[in-house]
């Protein structure tokens, strides 16, 4: 969330010039009978999408609204009039008749989301629409010393876009970010030291990055803001709490058409959100991946050989978590026993796709089943006693004579035993998708 923006260097300090390079046309309309004050943004190919944020102000001395880059709209209640908001020489917006934005104002923003595929489609933007600083303006130019760097970070990139990201991820993967690192008192050039000792606090980073980039013809400016860091992220309230702690530098570059994208060159923070389309979120999903099996190819390997393990054994490790599952659960009476077991068999039969219709019965079904595999027909009077059982456990009241005969059996946990290990999933699987349903003689359904 910027809050003020600097285009003047001296080598040492940033600041502003004064001159408001780029005016938005803006308007107020009321969407939904609230008014919400509107910013013009021409750019359709590079700006895509759209985002929104709820900011509520508790200690804000400064009338500057914190806003993502490429504000597109502005809500806070009350303020129905367009002279109420101002744009500031630096291009961001002000609450122009107040000295400060007052305590638990709540501000609504709407703001556009930049594509790469549009920024990368543009080409070398260096010269379109630039607007260099006035001569008298103190803006000291990059050393040879930076050009020679920048240009060596370079080397094979194609001027644009993919110039940018090359030397803003060499700056994230070859500097470390230390905030109590220091430059000597006499220094008067602090991205040339920065580029020597590797180390410093993120406004050298956002320094260094803009000074390179102008070096190469490039049109900068650094910013400062908040970083709302993920990390902090409340979710029960759905909240993240910015503070002091959140103060944050970064660089912004001149694309042309007035547009300014933010570039992130410190190590540790999050990149700007960006809108990419699916193929190339395929694209780089799929290169992430080559990249990472190629640096961890060991366990690329390992991690391939456990998935064929799994797809392969899957059913008999369905089987051994569905005993382990059942065996956990066998407590209770002896009629809640009967019924978990069935449940427990009904699993295993849907996950090997012999899902049982509702219109055939337990026993029908199962025995028909049976018919189709030998090995499941191997013990025919099990799978009869312990479905007998669960007809009784179903439907048979508690106060039935025939209730106490169920609760007086002593080997249900064997008969049930059994029955499981003999009916697998695997062998469910294997007895075929199309089962005849037939009755078999002398079994009650």
């Amino acid at each position: 969330l910027a809050t003020e923006r600097f285009d003047t260097f001296d080598g040492v300090n940033w600041s502003h010039s004064g001159r408001l390079t780029h005016p938005r046309s803006t308007s107020l309309k009321a969407i939904g009978d609230k008014p919400w004050f509107q910013i013009d943004h021409a750019e359709e190919t590079i700006l895509r999408g759209k985002q929104s944020h709820t900011l509520r102000i508790i200690n804000l001395k400064s009338k500057t609204i914190p806003s993502p880059s490429h504000l597109a709209g502005i809500h806070i209640a009350d303020m129905n009039r367009p002279e109420f908001y101002r744009q500031a020489d630096d291009g961001l917006f002000q609450l122009s008749p107040l000295e400060q934005i007052p305590r638990l104002t709540v501000i609504h923003l709407v703001s556009k989301i930049l594509s790469h595929d549009g920024l990368i489609a543009r080409g070398d933007f260096r010269t379109l629409d630039s607007t260099p600083p006035e001569s008298g303006a103190t803006n000291i130019r990059s050393s040879s010393q930076i050009e020679t760097i920048a240009r060596r970070w370079t080397t094979n990139t194609s001027p644009g876009w993919e110039q940018v990201s090359s030397l803003v991820e060499t700056l994230r993967n070859n500097f470390t970010h230390d905030r109590r690192a220091t430059s000597p008192e006499d220094c008067d050039n602090i991205v040339e030291h920065f580029l020597a000792t590797r180390r410093g606090p993120d406004y050298m980073f956002a320094s260094t990055a803009a000074q390179m980039l102008r070096s190469l013809g490039y049109e900068t400016q650094v910013t400062l803001g908040f970083y709302a860091n993920p990390k902090d992220y409340d979710a029960k309230s759905q909240h993240t709490i910015i503070g002091e702690d959140s103060l944050h530098f970064w660089t912004e570059v001149h694309v042309g058409n007035g547009l300014w994208i933010p570039i992130e060159p410190t190590p540790g923070y999050s990149h700007p959100r960006s809108w990419m389309s699916w193929q190339r979120r395929l694209t780089l999903a799929i290169s992430n991946a080559i990249k990472w099996f190629a640096a961890q190819w060991k366990l690329g390997v390992i991690a391939i050989m456990a998935a064929v393990f799994i797809l392969l054994a899957r059913h008999r490790l369905l089987d051994l978590g569905s005993f382990v599952l059942w065996r956990a659960g066998w407590s209770g009476t002896a009629r809640r026993r009967i019924i978990w077991t069935v449940r427990i068999l009904e699993f295993r039969a849907r996950m090997a796709g012999q899902r049982r219709p509702c219109h055939t019965t337990i026993p029908k079904w199962y025995f028909s089943l049976a018919e189709k595999h030998p090995l499941l027909g191997q013990d025919l009077a099990t799978l009869e006693t312990v479905l007998a059982l669960a007809d009784r456990a179903i439907y048979t009241p508690t106060t039935s004579p025939n209730a106490a005969i169920l609760l007086n059996r002593s080997n249900i946990y064997r008969l049930c035993c059994n029955l499981l290990r003999v009916w697998t999933t695997h062998r469910m699987k294997r007895s075929g998708t199309n089962a005849k349903q037939v009755e078999l003689p002398g079994v009650n359904v």
